[in-house]
């Protein structure tokens, strides 16, 4: 868990926002287990600008996020939630699960024992979200078809 909260402000640091505010809303959406640890970021800066860590409930509140960790068993309420964020610049980021997570920009995923992640660029560009060169070169793997 440790090495998956340093990866996710090394995402805030890496990712190429389209307008930066002074706040940046890092949330998490569905089982929390994660929040209380993510909490240590509060406050954090990070590009001039304070990181805001959060729960959120509904879909209007994950619009406003400019980073959402998706934590569900749920494959409905996951493909729900990603319909809803489509062409929203909201970096999404989910595990692995049993089924599918294809709209996930980032997919933390587990290999030998090793966690590393795998990139959707396709949907990064159809949220109008501008990775960078260093975020893409970390990735395990980068999915880069042609919306």
């Amino acid at each position: 868990m440790r090495l998956k909260r340093r990866l996710f402000i090394t995402f805030l640091y890496l990712q190429l926002r389209p307008q930066l505010n002074d706040t940046i809303n890092f949330c998490v959406i569905g089982e929390v287990a994660q929040l209380s640890a993510l909490k240590q970021y509060e406050g954090r800066n990070v590009s001039n600008a304070s990181v805001r860590v959060k729960k959120v409930e509904t879909i209007e509140e994950a619009r406003a996020c400019e980073v959402l960790f998706i934590q569900t068993n749920n494959q409905a309420r996951a493909n729900e939630l990603y319909q809803a964020l489509a062409g929203f610049p909201v970096l999404t980021v989910a595990e692995y699960r049993a089924f599918a997570q294809p709209a996930a920009i980032i997919l933390f995923v587990q290999t030998n024992n090793r966690l590393a992640f795998e990139v959707n660029h396709t949907v990064a560009v159809e949220a109008q979200l501008s990775l960078s060169y260093k975020l893409l070169r970390l990735a395990r793997k980068v999915n880069m078809t042609a919306p």
